[in-house]
Protein backbone atom coordinates (compact mmCIF):
# COMPACT_ATOMS: atom_id res chain seq x y z
CA UNK A 1 0.00 0.00 0.00
CA UNK A 2 3.09 2.53 0.95
CA UNK A 3 4.64 2.03 -2.50
CA UNK A 4 1.21 2.30 -4.27
CA UNK A 5 0.60 5.36 -2.74
CA UNK A 6 4.46 7.26 -3.55
CA UNK A 7 3.54 5.97 -7.17
CA UNK A 8 -0.08 7.98 -7.05
CA UNK A 9 1.74 10.92 -5.27
CA UNK A 10 5.55 11.10 -7.16
CA UNK A 11 4.52 9.80 -10.09
CA UNK A 12 0.63 10.00 -10.90
CA UNK A 13 0.36 6.44 -11.27
CA UNK A 14 -1.32 3.63 -9.20
CA UNK A 15 0.57 0.75 -9.97
CA UNK A 16 3.17 -0.55 -7.24
CA UNK A 17 6.44 0.72 -7.39
CA UNK A 18 10.02 0.88 -5.16
CA UNK A 19 11.35 4.21 -5.26
CA UNK A 20 15.48 4.51 -4.14
CA UNK A 21 14.55 7.14 -2.04
CA UNK A 22 11.41 9.46 -0.68
CA UNK A 23 11.86 12.81 0.55
CA UNK A 24 8.74 14.18 2.41
CA UNK A 25 6.69 11.54 1.04
CA UNK A 26 6.42 13.45 -2.39
CA UNK A 27 9.88 13.46 -3.90
CA UNK A 28 12.44 10.55 -4.94
CA UNK A 29 16.09 10.39 -5.58
CA UNK A 30 18.67 7.55 -6.24
CA UNK A 31 20.80 8.10 -3.22
CA UNK A 32 23.89 7.48 -4.35
CA UNK A 33 23.19 10.97 -5.92
CA UNK A 34 24.35 12.84 -3.78
CA UNK A 35 23.59 16.39 -5.29
CA UNK A 36 20.13 15.22 -6.81
CA UNK A 37 19.02 14.18 -3.03
CA UNK A 38 20.36 17.41 -2.05
CA UNK A 39 18.41 19.82 -4.22
CA UNK A 40 15.46 17.42 -3.47
CA UNK A 41 15.78 17.55 0.50
CA UNK A 42 16.14 22.06 -0.14
CA UNK A 43 12.86 21.60 -2.42
CA UNK A 44 10.92 19.60 0.28
CA UNK A 45 12.29 22.05 3.17
CA UNK A 46 11.36 24.88 1.42
CA UNK A 47 7.85 23.31 0.35
CA UNK A 48 6.88 23.11 4.20
CA UNK A 49 4.43 25.48 5.87
CA UNK A 50 4.53 23.66 9.10
CA UNK A 51 7.72 22.38 11.24
CA UNK A 52 7.92 19.85 13.27
CA UNK A 53 11.03 19.46 15.73
CA UNK A 54 12.41 16.28 16.64
CA UNK A 55 14.14 15.32 19.29
CA UNK A 56 15.61 12.28 20.75
CA UNK A 57 17.05 11.14 23.98
CA UNK A 58 19.67 8.49 23.74
CA UNK A 59 21.62 6.15 26.43
CA UNK A 60 25.24 5.82 24.48
CA UNK A 61 23.65 3.57 21.36
CA UNK A 62 20.54 2.72 22.74
CA UNK A 63 17.58 5.68 21.52
CA UNK A 64 15.56 6.19 24.79
CA UNK A 65 12.90 8.55 23.32
CA UNK A 66 11.96 10.27 20.74
CA UNK A 67 9.70 13.46 20.90
CA UNK A 68 7.81 15.75 17.90
CA UNK A 69 7.52 19.27 18.82
CA UNK A 70 5.57 21.90 17.12
CA UNK A 71 1.90 21.54 15.58
CA UNK A 72 1.47 17.45 14.70
CA UNK A 73 -2.38 17.87 13.96
CA UNK A 74 -2.43 14.51 12.00
CA UNK A 75 -1.07 11.15 13.11
CA UNK A 76 2.23 10.59 11.53
CA UNK A 77 5.03 7.82 11.59
CA UNK A 78 8.64 8.28 13.07
CA UNK A 79 11.04 5.40 11.33
CA UNK A 80 14.12 4.83 12.78
CA UNK A 81 16.78 3.39 11.28
CA UNK A 82 20.13 1.86 11.78
CA UNK A 83 22.98 1.89 9.64
CA UNK A 84 26.25 -0.48 9.45
CA UNK A 85 29.45 2.07 8.90
CA UNK A 86 31.05 -0.97 6.96
CA UNK A 87 30.46 -4.60 6.01
CA UNK A 88 33.04 -6.75 4.30
CA UNK A 89 31.96 -9.95 2.62
CA UNK A 90 34.36 -12.48 1.44
CA UNK A 91 32.88 -14.44 -1.84
CA UNK A 92 33.93 -17.58 -2.47
CA UNK A 93 32.97 -18.53 -6.20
Amino acid sequence: MRQRGYNERIRGRGNVYTPRMVIDGKLEAVGSRQLSVLAATKRAESARKDRVGINVTLDGNVVRTVRLNGDVKDRGSVWLVRFIKSQETRVQS
